[in-house]
């Protein structure tokens, strides 16, 4: 049975029905390639949300819970905790991906293993086990040079980029092309190009 909405519901329902929209922007601004699962994500974290706020009621500020909107400090606190409950379904759904990913390929089943029509199984193959070594020597890397790489990938960057940035971006695409030839042979490169 739906539940009545209060004639004065307490300030943080309405703000997670604003929380929601703004999520749902950030989400297609940082993080186009997942779009099949926004809504996924929203939604789980406006569920984490309001379990929490349902539950830990003592540990909040009171004024999320009366009908007035809190004050400056008190908004942005919910805010703050509303993005990191978000990050944390963010960071969860890449984390199961990237296990995925890193699923050996004699692990996977028949109908997970490459289509014979697309590309000569063994280049397929190939392909995939340069894509894991690339994410598995990335997950290696300090959090600064994983985040500098994806925000290179997501088009995030500062424009123009700064020189310590530059630098670091120099180095982080020498070392990787060096553990991929280490580890995958002179082809490498080839490969890691495929995908």
């Amino acid at each position: 049975m739906p539940r009545e909405l209060q004639p004065n519901p307490a300030w943080w329902e309405r703000a997670l029905v604003e929380f929601s929209a703004s999520a749902a922007i950030q989400l297609r601004k940082n993080f186009p390639a997942i779009r099949r699962v926004h809504d996924d994500l929203v939604g789980e974290a406006v569920l984490a949300l309001t379990a929490l706020l349902q539950k830990d009621a003592s540990e909040l500020p009171p004024a999320w819970y009366l009908p007035a909107t809190p004050d400056a400090e008190d908004s942005a606190r919910f805010f703050g905790l509303a993005n990191s409950v978000l990050d944390r379904r963010i960071k969860d759904h890449f984390r199961s991906s990237y296990k995925g990913w890193m699923q050996s390929v004699e692990d996977l089943d028949e109908h997970q293993q490459p289509a014979a029509d697309s590309a000569p199984l063994d280049v397929a193959l190939d392909t995939l086990r340069a894509a894991r070594t690339l994410l598995g020597i990335i997950d290696r890397l300090p959090a600064r040079d994983r985040n500098l790489l994806r925000d290179i990938a997501t088009g995030n960057q500062p424009s123009p980029m700064n020189d310590g940035d530059r630098q670091r971006l120099r180095r982080l695409r020498i070392e990787l092309q060096q553990k991929l030839t280490a580890r995958l042979g002179a082809d490498a490169m080839e490969l890691i190009q495929r995908i």
